[in-house]
């Protein structure tokens, strides 16, 4: 894949943590009970969904947070939040980006609305679920698009609610690998909201950090989610750092600031 400003190309593959057979597996019957457990929930979002438009959007939210801390589970996934990421004013929350996961994580921790590729919209039942929980896509084929994509994010952070992305553009083995674009940062900008750099980090429970939920180089999705439902003892771990002064700075400033910010964690 050719890489660009816009369509980064991820050098990142299994061996850049751990390699192949390195990260324990489960036995086959117990990833056979995560995907009938996973199935379950996907199958729990419909009522869901359908509640939450009852409900105010704060509400709203919040119930898909509850929903992705359930999904979560039923992977067998543990979720570790290390610094609360909710505020009570709207903030754009950017994060690294290393798994297919992601932005169920995210949402699981913080109710937040994402921008994730078109792709995930087109996928049967999550892409449904994926409307519903009001993600904004994103399609990276399309540059004339990114800034409608930017003045959706404006005006979701306008009206009080904060919005979560990727602006590594694609997946990355570690969250110092892959610069942050400056495009989305504009939103924050032009909405006057701060921007709240945020870590995830993938690891065993004996604390080694692992691939297993990585979903990077040409892998397919399905190879991606196979090797995550047969893993071991994962955790995430999301870490939420101060904002970054945001106060008559550009995109730009602003986007180095948060990778810094991001990159400079220990691992």
């Amino acid at each position: 894949m050719m890489s660009s400003d816009w369509m980064p190309a991820s050098p990142c593959g299994q061996d850049c943590i751990d390699a192949p057979g390195d990260a324990p597996r489960v036995w086959a019957p117990t990833r056979l009970l995560r995907v009938l457990m996973a199935l379950g929930v996907l199958l729990a979002a419909i009522p869901v969904l359908g509640v939450q438009k009852l409900v105010d959007p704060v509400r709203g939210r919040r119930l898909m947070s509850s929903w992705c801390r359930m999904l979560l589970r039923s992977l067998g996934i543990r979720l570790e939040v290390h610094a609360d990421a909710a505020e009570a004013d709207p903030a754009l929350l950017v994060a690294n980006h290393v798994s297919w996961l992601d932005p169920v994580v995210l949402m699981a921790a913080v109710p937040v609305r994402v921008v994730a590729k078109t792709g995930i919209g087109e996928i049967p039942v999550i892409g449904s679920i994926a409307r519903g929980a009001g993600t904004i896509f994103i399609d990276r084929l399309r540059l004339s698009m990114l800034p409608s994509v930017v003045g959706q994010v404006t005006a979701a952070l306008r009206a009080g609610t904060s919005v979560a992305v990727f602006p590594q553009g694609t997946t990355f083995c570690e969250p110092a690998k892959g610069r942050f674009r400056p495009a989305m940062f504009q939103a924050a900008v032009d909405a006057g909201v701060p921007v709240r750099p945020v870590l995830l980090d993938y690891r065993l429970t004996d604390g080694r950090p692992t691939a297993a939920a990585s979903y990077l180089g040409d892998e397919s999705m399905g190879t991606a989610m196979r090797r995550t439902i047969a893993a071991r003892g994962l955790v995430v771990h999301l870490r939420a750092m101060p904002s970054v002064p945001h106060e008559g700075a550009d995109r730009r400033a602003l986007s180095l600031a948060a990778q810094e910010a991001v990159s400079a964690v220990p691992a």
